[in-house]
């Protein structure tokens, strides 16, 4: 075989080469960009004990972490603390029957019995007082306005609006029903009221619209659902949540859209920044689902264990149950951590995780070990 007779079969033989090359990308090149996009996914991970605070605990109800520093509220005094468990300042609430609100940016600090209201900065100054002269139920802080439950008889129920240097905003009472929850728009131009009415042969749930001055713009009835709550997902449009339905209308009070509860619904939470509702549900095994601002599903994830409660923090779901805690992103679960106590409360500050226990709290931050237990 002469030289040139080797040079021609080489070429042959490396365009076979390449052509073989070809045909394998051809056929396999979607399994190989599906590996190469599977070393780049979210490992799996658990979460570190970076630390444990000794301070006096509360329930989670009157205990609320702040940037760098935690609140509670226990034995009618009120008091800050670092995360190295030093007090800060206290406030001791001389009120004959107290209970508080840990607001965004606020401390609400209110008498049952006689309406006085108190709100307190960060630091523990005194901003304003209100005197609601009714008994008060609760409060409820909804986008810096501040909603209180009180009492015009005995049978009817009132809620005062209260705006961020603490004036009076609107003063409804509701003439027909008990109220049960309430919802502000992001612009508090308007605000929504729920109510039960249980006085005839039928219940009657009802979803109220108010601006903010506490003029009534509309109301809707509903005989064959339980409205929980009905919030606004953003300035244009109501989300409600009802036992069995979840529903969105507009300020026309036009339907836009519904859709039917899988099961048993144990949480829900809406993001109005995302325009998304989460949804936990549970159908023979529980079920997180995430809804887009029209009802469609963006995400449903099955689980195989049980929980109780959502939480958010930026674009992952969190959830509870027992000693158990998860981590979701999209439809992947990139966290499990099982605790040694029932986990009775959950918050976020930057990259840590407070955990509440009904021992401790703690301050945990992600790790990259993998855990066995299940979803």
């Amino acid at each position: 075989m002469t030289a040139k007779e080797e040079q021609g079969k080489g070429k042959k033989l490396i365009w076979v080469i390449i052509m073989l090359l070809i045909i394998g990308v051809m056929f396999f090149g979607k399994r190989l960009s599906e590996n190469v996009q599977n070393l780049f996914k979210q490992t799996e991970k658990s979460l570190e004990l970076v630390q444990t605070i000794n301070i006096p605990l509360a329930d989670n109800r009157n205990m609320r972490s702040y940037e760098g520093t935690i609140v509670n509220f226990k034995n009618k005094t009120i008091a800050s603390y670092n995360f190295s468990g030093d007090k800060l300042w206290s406030q001791d609430i001389d009120f004959e029957d107290p209970f508080i609100h840990l607001g965004e940016n606020e401390i609400f600090a209110g008498d049952k019995e006689s309406g006085q209201i108190t709100a307190f900065n960060l630091q523990g100054e005194k901003k304003w007082t209100y005197e609601a002269r009714q008994s008060i139920e609760k409060f409820a802080e909804k986008n810096g306005l501040l909603i209180i439950y009180t009492k015009a008889g005995e049978q009817i129920d009132q809620i005062n609006v209260i705006d961020e240097k603490g004036k009076l905003l609107a003063n409804t009472i509701i003439d027909k029903g008990r109220l049960l929850s309430s919802g502000i728009a992001l612009d508090k131009k308007r605000f929504t009221l729920v109510t039960l009415d249980f006085s005839g042969s039928d219940l009657t749930s009802s979803i109220l619209l108010y601006t903010k001055e506490g003029e009534l713009l509309w109301k809707k009835d509903f005989q064959d659902l339980i409205i929980l709550s009905a919030d606004f997902i953003d300035n244009d449009n109501i989300l409600a949540v009802s036992d069995r339905k979840i529903i969105s209308l507009n300020m026309k009070n036009e339907l836009l859209w519904s859709r039917d509860i899988k099961g048993r619904l144990k949480d829900t939470k809406l993001d109005q920044i995302r325009k998304e509702i989460y949804l936990l549900y549970e159908d023979e095994n529980d079920y997180v689902e995430v809804l887009e601002k029209n009802g469609k599903t963006k995400n449903r994830l099955e689980l195989n264990s049980y929980y109780s409660n959502i939480y958010t923090n930026k674009k992952n779901i969190y959830l509870t149950g027992e000693n158990r805690i998860i981590g979701i992103h999209g439809d992947e679960v990139f966290l499990k951590h099982t605790c040694e106590n029932e986990i009775k409360g959950l918050e976020f500050q930057k990259d840590d995780f407070l955990l509440l226990t009904k021992e401790n709290l703690f301050i945990s931050k992600l790790s990259k070990n993998k855990v066995q237990d299940n979803k």
